[in-house]
């Protein structure tokens, strides 16, 4: 993980927000969505259910796989 996304996060878990660091499985590029993105991501409705559920796993889209 790049450590700017690391701080990142940790910035959200301070202010008690939530946030979910999403990997394309492929590639391995990473990136962070913040609570107020979550609405308008392309995964919005998989990372959405993790939350609420509290568990990550893998979700497929156009032929890609993505670990939130």
């Amino acid at each position: 993980m790049r450590l700017s996304l690391l701080s990142d996060l940790n910035v959200e878990r301070v202010a008690r927000r939530a946030a979910v660091l999403v990997t394309d499985v492929a590639s391995g590029e990473q990136r962070l969505v913040r609570e107020a993105e979550l609405g308008t991501d392309p995964l919005a409705q998989e990372l959405l259910g993790a939350l609420r559920q509290g568990k990550s796993g893998f979700v497929e889209r156009e032929a890609r796989r993505y670990f939130p």
